[in-house]
């Protein structure tokens, strides 16, 4: 929708992301007092105004929100540091196309219900460390110019990252994702550095068309591989500009995570998993989640493993590897040549109806 400027003391412009379908309720929930403040040509009510001349005023008007337990903030400008009060918020607590200029912590909070950041931008640092979501939390389409930090943060319910754009630092130390992380078609930029150390995944971690242009760890140790029992992580059609800023170190790995991506150029150091899987378990597993062509999928990541495991010195782990895609390629083999006796088998059996047919029609004359 293309937006339409406000007039003086009429109502709130709110923010030009915003669709004009979405403004009436965010003007008639959010929006506080009348739109006074003028800003390159359109008014703003004190919460959505795009500048920080009015800090004292804002910041009286937020925290008086906050008091009411009134936590619609769609579209809000923070002009100023905000320090979340870290406590239980039991209802939605709704962050959507909201800007936050200036740093943001949102430390030790418990959010029970779903916590919504949709379309938020943060120029500044946005602290959420230790901070507890009990439901789905969802970041899709936000923007991270400065750090993101989720330290030892825990997300119950799904955590929403999709086509989250991190520009600088992000850290995922120590964090636990109880349900599904979903990072599809997220942008790591070129200046990007992102950390998952010690970080715990107990389903699946969603890359799906994602974009690798900056530095990415996933690092673990003996105690905690990462990647825990039933996760997996789906790196299908990832774009990656760098790949070798791509590492991962001492952390439990699946052959055929690496589908439809090519992992030549990855950094793996003190992969134990990688020498005791068997093809059976790596085929099902790919069936399982619905994967078709899997033999043909499968024996080319193993093969890109191999090389990248040559190319590093890592001489039994290519043998290992190259041994699989000789299975995978025997077991393809095996399957064409059934299917094609299948086949040979039906055109038998319509030949003998065929021939059958036509000695009954000569019997009859």
């Amino acid at each position: 929708m293309v937006p339409t400027s406000s007039t003086k003391e009429s109502e709130c412009f709110v923010h030009e992301r915003i669709d004009e379908e979405d403004k009436p309720k965010i003007r008639s929930n959010v929006c506080f007092d009348s739109a006074n403040y003028e800003y390159e040509g359109d008014y703003y009510c004190l919460l959505h105004y795009p500048n920080n001349k009015k800090i004292n005023d804002f910041t009286k008007a937020f925290y008086k929100r906050l008091g009411l337990e009134k936590y619609d903030f769609r579209g809000v400008w923070f002009p100023t540091k905000l320090k979340f009060p870290a406590k239980i918020y039991k209802s939605k607590v709704n962050f959507r196309y909201a800007t936050f200029a200036s740093k943001a912590k949102f430390k030790d909070t418990i959010f029970e219900a779903e916590a919504d950041f949709l379309k938020a931008t943060f120029l500044a640092d946005a602290n959420f460390d230790r901070t507890r979501f009990c439901k789905k939390v969802d970041f899709y389409k936000t923007i991270f110019r400065a750090g993101a930090y989720f330290e030892d943060a825990v997300f119950v319910g799904e955590a929403h990252f999709c086509t989250t754009t991190f520009s600088a630092e992000a850290s995922f130390e120590k964090s636990t994702f109880l349900s599904k992380a979903n990072f599809d078609s997220a942008k790591f930029l070129e200046s990007s550095e992102i950390f998952f150390k010690d970080t715990k995944f107990r389903e699946k971690v969603d890359f799906h068309y994602a974009v690798f242009a900056g530095y990415v760890l996933f690092e673990g140790d003996k105690d905690n591989q990462v990647f825990l029992k039933n996760s997996f992580m789906d790196l299908r059609d990832a774009r990656l500009n760098n790949p070798e800023r791509i590492n991962f170190h001492r952390v439990g790995l699946r052959p055929n995570w690496f589908i439809n991506t090519d992992c030549r150029k990855f950094i793996f150091t003190d992969i134990e998993e990688f020498t005791k899987i068997n093809i059976k378990s790596e085929l099902e597993s790919l069936n399982t989640r619905g994967i078709k062509n899997s033999k043909q999928l499968f024996k080319i990541a193993c093969r890109q493993l191999a090389e990248n495991a040559e190319n590093n010195n890592r001489f039994e782990e290519a043998s290992n590897f190259r041994r699989m895609a000789f299975e995978c390629e025997n077991l393809e083999k095996k399957a064409e040549i059934a299917e094609n006796k299948k086949n040979l088998q039906i055109i038998g059996n319509e030949f003998d109806i065929s021939k059958s047919f036509d000695e009954i029609v000569i019997k009859s004359e």
